[in-house]
Protein backbone atom coordinates (compact mmCIF):
# COMPACT_ATOMS: atom_id res chain seq x y z
CA UNK A 1 0.00 0.00 0.00
CA UNK A 2 1.40 3.38 -1.03
CA UNK A 3 0.53 6.08 1.51
CA UNK A 4 1.20 9.17 -0.63
CA UNK A 5 -0.30 8.54 -4.08
CA UNK A 6 0.70 11.99 -5.40
CA UNK A 7 4.35 11.42 -4.50
CA UNK A 8 4.18 7.92 -5.95
CA UNK A 9 2.74 9.21 -9.25
CA UNK A 10 5.53 11.78 -9.49
CA UNK A 11 8.10 9.05 -8.86
CA UNK A 12 6.50 6.80 -11.46
CA UNK A 13 6.58 9.62 -14.02
CA UNK A 14 10.31 10.05 -13.36
CA UNK A 15 10.87 6.31 -13.94
CA UNK A 16 8.94 6.47 -17.23
CA UNK A 17 10.87 9.54 -18.38
CA UNK A 18 14.16 7.83 -17.54
CA UNK A 19 13.41 4.61 -19.43
CA UNK A 20 12.08 6.51 -22.45
CA UNK A 21 15.13 8.79 -22.41
CA UNK A 22 17.77 6.11 -21.87
CA UNK A 23 16.41 3.32 -24.09
CA UNK A 24 14.56 5.03 -26.98
CA UNK A 25 16.07 2.75 -29.63
CA UNK A 26 14.69 -0.32 -27.87
CA UNK A 27 11.12 0.93 -27.69
CA UNK A 28 8.59 0.57 -30.49
CA UNK A 29 6.04 2.38 -28.32
CA UNK A 30 7.41 4.44 -25.39
CA UNK A 31 6.46 3.49 -21.85
CA UNK A 32 3.53 5.31 -20.26
CA UNK A 33 1.55 5.07 -17.04
CA UNK A 34 -1.79 3.26 -17.17
CA UNK A 35 -4.27 2.31 -14.50
CA UNK A 36 -2.65 4.66 -12.00
CA UNK A 37 0.25 2.44 -10.97
CA UNK A 38 1.18 0.38 -14.03
CA UNK A 39 3.74 1.07 -16.74
CA UNK A 40 3.26 -0.28 -20.26
CA UNK A 41 5.35 -0.15 -23.40
CA UNK A 42 6.21 -2.14 -26.51
CA UNK A 43 9.74 -3.27 -27.34
CA UNK A 44 11.15 -3.46 -30.85
CA UNK A 45 13.04 -6.69 -29.99
CA UNK A 46 11.75 -8.96 -27.19
CA UNK A 47 15.34 -9.89 -26.29
CA UNK A 48 15.78 -6.30 -25.07
CA UNK A 49 13.40 -7.07 -22.20
CA UNK A 50 16.44 -7.85 -20.02
CA UNK A 51 18.02 -4.40 -20.43
CA UNK A 52 14.69 -2.60 -20.11
CA UNK A 53 13.62 -4.54 -16.99
CA UNK A 54 16.99 -3.88 -15.37
CA UNK A 55 16.83 -0.17 -16.18
CA UNK A 56 13.28 0.16 -14.87
CA UNK A 57 14.01 -1.86 -11.74
CA UNK A 58 17.15 0.09 -10.82
CA UNK A 59 15.49 3.44 -11.64
CA UNK A 60 13.65 3.61 -8.36
CA UNK A 61 14.27 2.75 -4.75
CA UNK A 62 10.62 3.50 -3.95
CA UNK A 63 8.84 0.90 -6.07
CA UNK A 64 9.05 -2.87 -5.94
CA UNK A 65 8.29 -3.54 -9.59
CA UNK A 66 6.72 -6.74 -10.89
CA UNK A 67 7.09 -7.34 -14.64
CA UNK A 68 4.84 -9.22 -17.05
CA UNK A 69 6.16 -9.73 -20.57
CA UNK A 70 3.90 -10.89 -23.38
CA UNK A 71 4.93 -12.11 -26.82
CA UNK A 72 2.46 -12.24 -29.68
CA UNK A 73 0.76 -10.35 -32.46
CA UNK A 74 -0.61 -6.79 -32.39
CA UNK A 75 -4.14 -6.50 -33.78
CA UNK A 76 -4.55 -2.72 -33.90
CA UNK A 77 -2.58 0.10 -35.53
CA UNK A 78 0.45 1.43 -33.68
CA UNK A 79 -0.47 4.21 -31.22
CA UNK A 80 1.54 6.66 -29.13
CA UNK A 81 0.60 4.77 -25.94
CA UNK A 82 0.49 0.99 -25.70
CA UNK A 83 -2.71 0.97 -23.63
CA UNK A 84 -4.49 2.37 -26.70
CA UNK A 85 -3.54 -0.79 -28.62
CA UNK A 86 -4.75 -4.39 -28.53
CA UNK A 87 -3.54 -7.80 -29.58
CA UNK A 88 -2.25 -11.15 -28.41
CA UNK A 89 0.96 -9.70 -26.94
CA UNK A 90 -1.04 -7.48 -24.57
CA UNK A 91 -3.27 -10.35 -23.46
CA UNK A 92 -0.18 -12.50 -22.86
CA UNK A 93 1.44 -9.69 -20.84
CA UNK A 94 -1.70 -9.45 -18.69
CA UNK A 95 -1.65 -13.24 -18.24
CA UNK A 96 2.02 -13.07 -17.25
CA UNK A 97 1.55 -10.28 -14.70
CA UNK A 98 -1.46 -12.05 -13.18
CA UNK A 99 0.49 -15.29 -12.79
CA UNK A 100 3.47 -13.36 -11.46
CA UNK A 101 1.35 -11.78 -8.73
CA UNK A 102 -0.01 -15.17 -7.65
CA UNK A 103 3.43 -16.79 -7.64
CA UNK A 104 5.21 -13.71 -6.22
CA UNK A 105 7.55 -13.53 -9.19
CA UNK A 106 9.67 -10.52 -10.13
CA UNK A 107 9.42 -11.26 -13.88
CA UNK A 108 6.97 -13.57 -15.65
CA UNK A 109 6.67 -14.18 -19.38
CA UNK A 110 3.91 -15.64 -21.57
CA UNK A 111 3.51 -16.38 -25.27
CA UNK A 112 6.94 -17.76 -26.13
CA UNK A 113 5.66 -21.36 -25.84
CA UNK A 114 5.12 -23.44 -22.70
CA UNK A 115 8.69 -24.77 -22.42
CA UNK A 116 10.26 -21.44 -23.36
CA UNK A 117 8.06 -19.58 -20.87
CA UNK A 118 9.15 -22.00 -18.12
CA UNK A 119 12.83 -21.64 -19.01
CA UNK A 120 12.69 -17.83 -18.97
CA UNK A 121 10.59 -17.75 -15.80
CA UNK A 122 13.16 -20.03 -14.13
CA UNK A 123 16.12 -17.84 -15.07
CA UNK A 124 14.35 -14.68 -13.96
CA UNK A 125 13.49 -16.43 -10.66
CA UNK A 126 17.21 -17.07 -10.05
CA UNK A 127 17.91 -13.40 -10.74
CA UNK A 128 15.05 -12.47 -8.39
CA UNK A 129 16.53 -14.52 -5.55
CA UNK A 130 19.89 -12.79 -5.97
CA UNK A 131 18.35 -9.32 -6.16
CA UNK A 132 16.09 -9.89 -3.17
CA UNK A 133 19.22 -10.53 -1.10
CA UNK A 134 20.62 -7.08 -1.84
CA UNK A 135 20.85 -4.51 0.92
CA UNK A 136 20.00 -0.90 -0.01
CA UNK A 137 23.73 -0.12 -0.21
CA UNK A 138 24.39 -3.12 -2.46
CA UNK A 139 21.51 -2.14 -4.73
CA UNK A 140 22.90 1.40 -4.96
CA UNK A 141 26.38 -0.01 -5.66
CA UNK A 142 25.03 -2.20 -8.49
CA UNK A 143 22.97 0.64 -9.97
CA UNK A 144 25.90 3.06 -9.78
CA UNK A 145 28.43 0.55 -11.16
CA UNK A 146 26.25 0.02 -14.23
CA UNK A 147 26.46 3.74 -15.05
CA UNK A 148 30.23 4.04 -14.65
CA UNK A 149 33.02 2.87 -16.94
CA UNK A 150 35.25 1.67 -14.09
CA UNK A 151 34.88 0.36 -10.58
CA UNK A 152 37.18 3.14 -9.37
CA UNK A 153 34.80 5.76 -10.77
CA UNK A 154 31.94 3.97 -9.01
CA UNK A 155 33.82 3.98 -5.70
CA UNK A 156 34.57 7.69 -6.06
CA UNK A 157 30.91 8.46 -6.85
CA UNK A 158 29.81 6.55 -3.75
CA UNK A 159 32.55 7.90 -1.48
CA UNK A 160 33.99 4.41 -0.89
CA UNK A 161 37.43 2.90 -1.33
CA UNK A 162 37.89 0.31 -4.09
CA UNK A 163 38.27 -2.56 -1.64
CA UNK A 164 34.98 -1.84 0.16
CA UNK A 165 33.11 -1.49 -3.13
CA UNK A 166 34.67 -4.67 -4.46
CA UNK A 167 33.45 -6.62 -1.41
CA UNK A 168 30.01 -5.05 -1.71
CA UNK A 169 29.68 -5.99 -5.38
CA UNK A 170 30.98 -9.50 -4.74
CA UNK A 171 28.40 -10.00 -1.98
CA UNK A 172 25.70 -8.75 -4.38
CA UNK A 173 26.82 -11.31 -7.00
CA UNK A 174 27.34 -8.44 -9.44
CA UNK A 175 29.46 -10.40 -11.94
CA UNK A 176 26.97 -13.27 -12.02
CA UNK A 177 24.03 -10.90 -12.56
CA UNK A 178 25.89 -9.13 -15.38
CA UNK A 179 26.74 -12.47 -17.01
CA UNK A 180 23.08 -13.53 -16.90
CA UNK A 181 21.97 -10.15 -18.29
CA UNK A 182 24.45 -10.45 -21.16
CA UNK A 183 23.63 -14.06 -22.10
CA UNK A 184 19.86 -14.10 -21.52
CA UNK A 185 19.11 -12.02 -24.66
CA UNK A 186 21.00 -14.63 -26.71
CA UNK A 187 18.79 -17.36 -25.25
CA UNK A 188 15.63 -15.32 -25.87
CA UNK A 189 16.54 -14.91 -29.54
CA UNK A 190 17.09 -18.68 -29.82
CA UNK A 191 13.75 -19.38 -28.16
CA UNK A 192 12.02 -16.92 -30.49
CA UNK A 193 13.12 -19.06 -33.44
CA UNK A 194 10.87 -21.79 -32.02
CA UNK A 195 8.09 -19.55 -30.70
CA UNK A 196 4.53 -20.38 -31.83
Amino acid sequence: MIADRTLAQAGLRQVVERINGEKPGLLDVPFSISGGDEIQGVLTDPADMVAVIDCLDLSSFIFGFRFGVGWGTVATPRASRSWEMDGECFHKAREAISRGKKEKRWVTVAGFGNDSDRILDGIFRIMQVIREGWTKKQRLAVATRKTKVTQTATAEEMGLDDSTLSKMLKAARFQQIVEMEETLPLLIRKLLEKAP
